[in-house]
C-alpha cells in the first residue's frame, strides 16, 4: 500500500487531524523547514558548500559525516534560536517563577 498524499487524500487528510495532532504535525513541518533551510546557507559549512559546489572535485572526504555534521550543527542553532525567542517573548513573572522553580533543585 502506497502512504497517501495527506494534504490531498479525501480520507488521509491533515485536516481531519484532532488539535493535539495538529499541533504536533505543525512543530514537524518547522523542523523540516528549518532542516531545509540549511540548503540556503551552504557558505556557513564550508566542506558542505565545497561537497555541493558541481564544479569541485570532493577527494578523502566522508560526505555523509559531512552532511550529518552540519545538518546536526544547523539544527542545534536553530533550536537554540527557538528558545531564546520563546524565552524573550514570555512574561517576566512567567519566566522568573520557572526560573527560581528549576533553579532551586
Amino acid at each position: 500500500m502506497l502512504v497517501p498524499n495527506c494534504r490531498t487524500d479525501e480520507s488521509y487528510n491533515e485536516k481531519y487531524l484532532n488539535a493535539e495532532d495538529a499541533r504536533f504535525l505543525k512543530g514537524y513541518d518547522w523542523a523540516v523547514e528549518n532542516a531545509l533551510n540549511l540548503l540556503n546557507n551552504t557558505s556557513a559549512y564550508e566542506e558542505l558548500e565545497q561537497l555541493l559546489d558541481p564544479n569541485k572535485a570532493i577527494v578523502n572526504l566522508d560526505k555523509e559525516d559531512i552532511v550529518r555534521s552540519a545538518l546536526a550543527d544547523w539544527l542545534e542553532g536553530e533550536r537554540d534560536m527557538l528558545i531564546t525567542s520563546m524565552i524573550d517573548h514570555m512574561d517576566e513573572k512567567e519566566y522568573e517563577a520557572i526560573k527560581a522553580s528549576v533553579d532551586a533543585k
